[in-house]
This record gives structure tokens, C-alpha cells and sequence, in this order.
């Protein structure tokens, strides 16, 4: 990923600090609870839907594998948790002299002059990221990793401006705030 953070530096971009995610639990006090949560609606509709093909379907005969689709197909959204934890573990989080970028499966990035809020917070997990944007810094804890991996999302009504961007417990906090406190003065 190092070697891929550094293509993507534009020239003359330089790059003033690196670091990654910290070791963290995929279902950690942060997520469990809204992955349970998931798992429990996401099988409910299924239940209901498969109660209502029975229903309907046992004059016409029923097809077995209709429904195992359908269970399968409710398993998918709550098991997208336990692949998001594995990609942001190999990402690559940089500060340059210019913009905050984020190398993973996809390279994400915002520039500085684009954020206007932003501000470190911990999560209920002792977690530290970066939440740039206010919909980032309105955004529950557990949102957090999402945005991080969704990447910069502009404000509707003033493309200029960063809604949401997220560095998502970052390893080295205080080493990017150091070089954040002069790229983003006043804000961090």
C-alpha cells in the first residue's frame, strides 16, 4: 500500500506524514451492537418474506431454493461489516503538503482548503480518528469506519466543501495532529 500511497502523489505533493488504522476488533463495544441489530432486521424481512412465498406459493408448489436465496441475500448487508474491517487494516492513511488521503482497495482524498470543520474524536472502543466535515462530525461512532471507506463526500449545495471524510482510528493521532494544526489552522 506504501508504494501505492506514493503514486498517487501529484508532483512537486509532498508527502508529510503516514500511518495506518491501529489493531482494532471487527465487532468491537462500537459495532456489535448495530451488527446485531442488522443481522436481526436483515433476518426478520426474510422470515417475513418466506412466510409469505410459503403462503402464497403452496398451491403452485414451493422451490426450496427460493428460499435459501432469499436467506442468503439477507446474510449479505450485516457480513459487510467483517469485510470492511479487513480493508481499512491494510490502508494507508497520509497527510501531504496539500490534501489528506486514504489508500486502500480505493484512494480517497480531500483537500485541505475543501475542510472547514473537523476535529479528533475518540470512540466508546478508546479509538482515535479524524472526522472531517460536519456530517462526519455529526456521525455516530459507528458510522465512522463507513466514511472513512466511502471517502470525501462534497456538501450538496457548495461542491467546495467537504461533508464528510474520515481517518478512521488513526495509529500515530498526535503525530497528524502536529501537521494538521498548520495545514488546517483553527480548525483541529
Amino acid at each position: 500500500m506504501e508504494e501505492r500511497l506514493r503514486e498517487q502523489l501529484e508532483e512537486g505533493e509532498q508527502l508529510l506524514w503516514t500511518g495506518k488504522a491501529e489493531p482494532y476488533e471487527t465487532l468491537d463495544a462500537v459495532h456489535k451492537r448495530p451488527f446485531t441489530l442488522k443481522c436481526v432486521i436483515g433476518y426478520l424481512i426474510a422470515l417475513a418474506v418466506i412466510v409469505t412465498y410459503v403462503s402464497v406459493a403452496r398451491e403452485t408448489g414451493i422451490q426450496p431454493l427460493l428460499i435459501l436465496l432469499v436467506l442468503a441475500i439477507a446474510s449479505i448487508g450485516p457480513l459487510n461489516v467483517l469485510g470492511d474491517g479487513r480493508k481499512l487494516r491494510r490502508a494507508v492513511y497520509a497527510a501531504t503538503d496539500r490534501r489528506l488521503i486514504a489508500v486502500g482497495e480505493n484512494v480517497r482524498s480531500v483537500e485541505y482548503d475543501k475542510i472547514a470543520e473537523a476535529a479528533f474524536r475518540e470512540d466508546e472502543a478508546g479509538h482515535v480518528s479524524l472526522l472531517c466535515g460536519y456530517n462526519a462530525l455529526k456521525a455516530k461512532s459507528a458510522k465512522w469506519r463507513e466514511i472513512t471507506l466511502v471517502g470525501h463526500t462534497f456538501d450538496e449545495d457548495d461542491k467546495s466543501r467537504c461533508a464528510a471524510f474520515a481517518l478512521y482510528a488513526v495509529d500515530d493521532a498526535n503525530g497528524l495532529k502536529k501537521v494538521l494544526r498548520e495545514k488546517i489552522p483553527g480548525v483541529l
